[in-house]
């Protein structure tokens, strides 16, 4: 699919929809004033060059850990040759609206854009990412800039015991915590929130 298509299909998704009002209220509901749930958005043009830059294969799975309202999720699903992309969401308020999305897609331009481009499901899953088992994920992203290092060293051995030789964990801001992953290259990007400084990794042992 082309990225003027892509990118049409994205903004009339999310036109009406406010990632951050919609976090806020989910936090203030349950009382959650964990600094690590602080609430931060992907763009279409620079997490398209994220995910460019992380060289995904055909066939590749795709996780978002922490994926809101599921943008990078449908970025990814649209512009590259995933057999699968799945999105771990904590907050039930903000995955249901990620799980909207999915079926406002699936009913106003899957069946259209399916005939040129084959596209997996849109997977949406509300849990806690560190008791999900993603062993199958080739690209991994985590826009992690307000986790704890203590969060990211038990993130990291997840990753080391889960991931599989040859995957790539993208994360933002906060490095991995293990010598099995390689970083590839550390660039800087623009997120909804501001400037970011995104880390690619390859496990190589």
């Amino acid at each position: 699919m082309n990225t003027t298509q892509a990118k049409h299909i994205f903004d009339s998704l999310y036109a009406s929809i406010n990632g951050y009002y919609v976090s806020m209220n989910a936090k203030r509901k349950l009382a959650y004033t964990d600094k690590t749930l602080t609430y931060g958005e992907v763009l279409f043009e620079s997490f398209s060059e994220i995910l460019h830059d992380a060289v995904p294969r055909t066939g590749e799975i795709f996780y978002d850990l922490g994926s809101g309202t599921g943008k990078a999720v449908l970025i990814a699903n649209l512009l590259f040759p995933f057999s699968k992309t799945v999105g771990i969401e904590l907050l039930k308020d903000i995955n249901d609206v990620a799980l909207e999305v999915a079926k406002r897609f699936d009913s106003e331009f899957k069946q259209v854009v399916s005939v040129e481009k084959k596209l997996p499901k849109l997977h949406y899953i509300q849990g806690d990412f560190l008791s999900y088992d993603f062993s199958d994920a080739d690209i991994i992203f985590s826009h992690c800039t307000c986790h704890p290092d203590e969060l990211m060293r038990v993130f990291s051995k997840w990753c080391d015991e889960l991931l599989k030789i040859g995957a790539r964990v993208v994360t933002v801001t906060k490095p991995l915590f293990s010598e099995n992953f390689r970083l590839i290259k550390s660039k800087d990007y623009k997120m909804g929130w501001g400037e970011g400084t995104v880390l690619f990794y390859e496990k190589v042992k």
